[in-house]
């Protein structure tokens, strides 16, 4: 559900890439072209907080660790 939403609205590519067995948890990959540095930061700062706005209305805990 996080994935569809977050590739639908703001046209990503986004994947499950590990701790896929880990009851839980789970490591998100994504990708955005764009033409500046600027947009790509504003783009994965709208998609981190829309998934966390999803994982609080579920009522789930959310910890991001973002890897550059």
């Amino acid at each position: 559900m996080l994935i569809s939403k977050a590739k639908n609205k703001f046209s990503v590519s986004i994947s499950k890439v590990a701790a896929q067995a880990i009851h839980q948890t789970i490591v998100l990959g994504l990708a955005c072209v764009t033409g500046t540095v600027l947009h790509a930061d504003s783009m994965i700062d709208s998609i981190l907080k829309s998934i966390e706005v999803q994982r609080n209305q579920i009522g789930r805990q959310l910890v991001m660790n973002i890897l550059c």
